[in-house]
């Protein structure tokens, strides 16, 4: 009777091992939320005496609170998943006739952990730009930026491929972007 109860005890202990391991995974998953941001928007003037055909348009990096949204949402500590752009807007800050982005064939937007751009990728790209256009959106890839926003401050450099002179002395442009992640608390 020993040896029948003992091995009947040891596959008891196992599967409720297993539940209970599926349950606390079910609890973190529970006590995730999501979050979209928008960032800060940026006001830069796009100088016309630039003459190279591939140019850095603008720089500047970006800084996310981790710790302030996770006070606001009564937590101590989490980890963030799932964290990409999902918008990103390159416009001109009221247009003139004159003013188009129309002297730009396309846009590429890159982030790096560092400010001297040492390793860098592509999160964003616009292709096709008209002639007439006054606002640009880009088309934002799926690669996960979560690498970046953990770090909280990330850079990023909009490059440009022009391919006419820019339309007046200093373009004054704006960039308007949103994030969104998952924040996962910690134990």
């Amino acid at each position: 009777m020993k040896k029948k109860l003992l091995p009947i005890s040891f596959i008891a202990i196992f599967i409720s091992a297993m539940l209970f391991t599926q349950s606390c995974e079910k609890v973190k998953e529970a006590a995730e939320f999501d979050v979209k941001k928008d960032l800060p928007t940026m006001h830069f003037d796009l100088d016309s005496a630039s003459t190279k055909e591939e140019v850095v348009l603008y720089e500047n990096s970006f800084d996310i609170n981790l710790d302030s949204i996770l006070n606001a949402n009564g937590i101590d500590a989490g980890k963030i998943k799932a964290g990409k752009f999902e918008e990103i807007i390159v416009s001109i800050d009221n247009p003139t006739p004159e003013m188009t982005l129309g002297f730009i064939s396309s846009l590429d937007f890159k982030v790096s952990e560092t400010e001297g751009f040492e390793k860098s990728e592509t999160l964003a790209e616009a292709k096709d730009i008209s002639a007439d256009a006054t606002k640009i959106v880009f088309k934002v890839t799926d690669k996960t930026m979560d690498k970046y926003l953990e770090r909280s401050k990330f850079y990023f450099r909009l490059y440009g491929n022009k391919v006419g002179q820019v339309p007046v002395e200093k373009l004054p442009l704006k960039l308007d972007s949103k994030v969104k992640f998952t924040v996962s608390p910690l134990n």
